[in-house]
């Protein structure tokens, strides 16, 4: 006779497997922020030079937060180098902490122009913009490919969203780093800043959410008509 103890137990087992199978599957459909983020970071910086070329803008973004799960400082670079349109853009996104450091270096160009899109730019009402996109994955380290989605838009106040996805971070498959980038650039007075926002919300992606439509028009039909 096997006694109830041991039938618990047999019954606990298998639901425990259970468990860890649906959370596996889970996991492979799912990129879900890492949990260990203490709090939102946000930072704005107004500075900019002209560092590389004339014709070149440097953007810096430097972000250092407590880890307050793993015991740990991190610090979190973002630079951004643009030109005049339509020359191809290079950015570096840099990941330091005590016990890690990573370096994404990829190019993005701005020659496409996608289908119009709906932007909430900076807190005024939804409107109708002329956007444009690209997808990058690749980096110089090889196992952390990374994702880019640019959104901007032509008008007097330019207005650029870029969410940036890391498929693998700290070794975690199935989890993603999510940054997402806001840069206005006052073209009168040639004035950029940058809003860099570490989100700690957990999030399903997929590549789907960087790709452009495949109905969106040319180049040729986007009309970068003033706001």
């Amino acid at each position: 006779m096997i006694s109830t103890t041991t039938w618990t137990c047999c019954l606990l087992l298998v639901l425990s497997l259970l468990s860890l199978q649906v959370l596996t599957v889970t996991g492979q459909h799912q990129c879900c922020l890492p949990p260990q983020y203490s709090h939102h970071v946000r930072t704005q910086t107004a500075t900019s030079s002209n560092a590389l070329k004339a014709n070149f803008t440097t953007l810096t973004v430097h972000h250092t937060y407590v880890d307050s799960l793993q015991h740990r400082i991190r610090e979190d670079y973002l630079q951004v180098y643009f030109n005049e349109y339509p020359q191809p853009s290079y950015s570096i996104l840099s990941f330091l902490s005590s016990d890690l450091s990573m370096k994404y270096i990829y190019r993005w160009n701005s020659t496409l122009c996608s289908c119009r899109k709906e932007r909430n730019t900076g807190g005024t009402p939804f409107k109708k913009t002329c956007a444009q996109g690209s997808t990058v994955k690749t980096s110089n380290i090889g196992l952390y490919p990374i994702m880019l989605f640019t959104d901007q838009v032509y008008n007097s106040q330019q207005f650029v969203n870029t969410r940036f996805v890391t498929s693998r971070v700290n070794g975690h498959p199935g989890n993603c780093w999510i940054v997402e980038a806001d840069e206005i650039s006052d073209n009168a007075n040639r004035k950029e800043y940058m809003n860099a926002v570490f989100s700690e919300q957990r999030a399903v992606v997929s590549e789907n959410d960087f790709v452009l439509d495949s109905k969106c028009p040319s180049i040729d039909k986007c009309s970068w008509e003033q706001a």
